[in-house]
């Protein structure tokens, strides 16, 4: 394995997705370790396989017991990983005539996570290995604000302006990574990249399943809310309700990580915060929701 090639890399990788100066060398330090010991070359290189092959949850036991071994972080080793993966992800983006700007684009998720690891575990790396494979595996990627990539269809048979949605069909999943506010036209702008990159025609169906598409923010949210906005992009189809704060597996998105989710100890920094926590203190219901809507190219339907 030569270093030289995966440190070039690395660093543009870093500077594109504004990995911090800090966390980035040490990225490179582990890298460069890796690469000067055969054995830990060979075993990376076998990990990586197992990986792009499908069994991602296989390989973050063989990173957490290649860090004992060989005395690194596991999280740091983890991010070290995802990004000399990240190297192989570059020729699939090559071989698809893929734009450059959504591999970097989406390959921004490392840092968010790495911030999510740091807030969760004191450490900055990547705790949440699942949340970037698809993005690693060139199967999910940022289109301007949003995310995208293709699932199975499996809810109830939808129709709508004409197209009809069963059961196995192949639809447009949508993610929402953190990031700036979810506005009209940036919403508006990814729906129109993601249909020109997955090459749609006609009417392209896209989903969603998030806590943002539960129906209830309607009674809590400020109308001008932008959560609001984007809930008005679907057809919220069906909805899951939570009782609690505690029990609402989203609240981290919110408030951040915290022992507890007590409503009288919650922030209230910001109007979401202030929004959620009084909703919690009323014992108001949360919850997620599905949501669909189709659209044909330039505007939804």
């Amino acid at each position: 394995m030569d270093y030289n090639v995966y440190q070039e890399h690395i660093k543009v990788l870093n500077e594109k997705i504004g990995m911090p100066e800090e966390y980035g060398a040490n990225v490179l330090e582990y890298c460069k370790k890796i690469c000067a010991d055969d054995a830990m070359s060979s075993k990376y290189l076998e990990i990586q396989d197992k990986y792009f092959n499908q069994q991602e949850s296989e390989t973050i036991e063989d990173i957490h017991s290649f860090a004992d071994e060989h005395g690194f972080e596991k999280h740091m080793l983890t991010l070290t990983f995802c990004e000399m993966y990240s190297l192989y992800t570059l020729e699939i983006y090559k071989m698809r005539n893929y734009p450059m700007d959504v591999f970097y684009d989406s390959f921004k998720d490392l840092v968010i996570w790495g911030n999510v690891c740091k807030n969760q575990h004191g450490i900055f790396g990547i705790a949440n290995y699942g949340w970037v494979s698809e993005q690693i595996r060139a199967t999910m990627f940022r289109l301007g604000r949003l995310q995208f990539h293709y699932i199975t269809y499996n809810e109830e048979t939808y129709t709508h302006a004409g197209v009809t949605v069963k059961k196995g069909d192949t639809v447009l999943n949508i993610h929402i990574p953190e990031g700036e506010s979810l506005t009209a036209e940036k919403r508006l702008d990814s729906y129109r990249k993601a249909y020109k990159f997955f090459g749609q025609t006609g009417n392209a169906v896209f989903v969603c399943d998030s806590w943002l598409l539960y129906p209830g923010h309607k009674e809590f949210l400020d109308p001008k809310s932008n959560i609001l906005g984007f809930m008005s992009d679907f057809d919220v189809t069906s909805y899951r309700d939570k009782n609690s704060s505690e029990g609402f597996g989203d609240s981290w998105r919110i408030f951040g990580f915290l022992d507890s989710y007590a409503p009288e100890t919650l922030p209230r920094n910001t109007g979401l915060q202030k929004a959620y926590a009084k909703r919690f203190e009323e014992n108001g219901k949360v919850g997620a929701g599905f949501g669909i809507f189709i659209f044909d190219g330039e505007k939804r339907l």
